[in-house]
């Protein structure tokens, strides 16, 4: 029964437009809304617009891994994305090798644009805002080869929670 319940809500969740994923412990829950309006955010066939599962997936992940360590004990964070345009573009080309290939320049600086929700245990609001993040000196930052395709939108990411959810706050 209750697997039917949770394969139902996914189901709906993605007539609606919408995908949803609450973390293991439950303390993190990531939306995307209307992804397939997104700018770009496809790790693939670039020149369509919307998410790709790679992305959305990805991002999930690195909220519900990373969040969770910010957060103090009782408190949940419900983060909604509005629009994501990842670092790099696909250029029109007559080559059709390189028709998938993401350049990655500085005029195509990553954007994440999100609301978020810190919520108490019992499910009072504790803080909100709106982000509109945007890393114009992505490619600045050391750190050597890193072969993560969405190791710019992580780091804002961490970014992020390091300044908005600072440890032992």
């Amino acid at each position: 029964m209750c697997t039917r319940m949770l394969l139902l809500g996914g189901a709906l969740a993605l007539l609606s437009g919408v995908g949803s994923a609450v973390g293991e412990d439950g303390r993190v829950e990531v939306e995307f809304l209307s992804p397939e309006k997104y700018t770009d955010a496809r790790l693939d066939d670039g020149f369509r617009k919307g998410a790709s599962k790679g992305v959305t997936e990805g991002l999930e992940k690195y909220l519900r891994k990373r969040a969770p360590d910010h957060l103090q004990a009782g408190q949940r964070l419900h983060v909604e994305f509005v629009d994501i345009d990842l670092a790099g573009d696909y250029e029109p080309t007559t080559q059709i090798a390189l028709h998938d290939v993401r350049i990655v320049k500085r005029i195509y600086p990553p954007r994440l644009v999100f609301r978020w929700e810190l919520k108490d245990s019992q499910g009072g609001t504790l803080r909100a805002g709106e982000e509109d993040l945007r890393d114009l000196g992505f490619q600045d930052r050391g750190g050597g080869y890193d072969r993560d395709p969405l190791r710019y939108e992580t780091h804002m990411l961490r970014r992020w929670l390091q300044d908005t959810f600072p440890r032992g706050s």
